[in-house]
């Protein structure tokens, strides 16, 4: 009998005893890369093509696709036209960018290309890089890419695509 007082008096104490602290939350919060401030500027002098798009860190995009642009008083290519696209990324498409600009700070500031080859200027956050060459490192010229098929993604304002039959 005396076992047994033991036996409850030690199972009594040990559930009476406070648990450990957990080291951290049960589950881990969802982290997502944050993403800076981007402004991407395409300028292609003999297609007379500039597309200047900017996204802010929460996601909205702005695109404006000028063609027939005029460089300077004296030249006259003929009226402009003007495209401006505008849209909200999703979360996954936010993280999906800013992993592509992972280790950006560490990127030389210019990779030029030849005279007459598009200017491509990219700045993330307070980190500008200039392109104009396919000799850029890879995760420059996917940046450019990328960027290319946000500034194409969302509607012209009035603009009727072509949706499932």
């Amino acid at each position: 009998m005396p076992r047994l007082f033991a036996f409850i008096a030690a199972f009594l104490l040990f559930m009476s005893a406070p648990l450990p602290a957990a080291e951290g939350p049960a589950t881990a919060p969802a982290t997502r890369p944050a993403l800076k401030a981007v402004d991407f500027d395409l300028d292609l002098y003999l297609a007379r093509l500039e597309i200047h798009t900017t996204i802010t860190p929460a996601g909205k995009v702005r695109s404006v696709r000028t063609e027939n642009k005029s460089y300077g008083p004296n030249d006259n290519p003929g009226p402009p036209r003007t495209e401006v696209r505008e849209g909200n990324l999703s979360p996954m498409e936010i993280a999906e960018l800013s992993r592509l600009f992972q280790d950006w700070e560490k990127l030389k500031d210019s990779y030029r290309g030849p005279a007459d080859g598009p200017v491509i200027k990219i700045s993330y956050g307070d980190k500008q890089i200039i392109s104009g060459s396919a000799d850029a490192p890879k995760n420059v010229l996917l940046v450019q890419e990328r960027i290319l098929e946000i500034s194409r993604a969302f509607p012209v304002p009035g603009e009727k695509r072509p949706g499932p039959p």
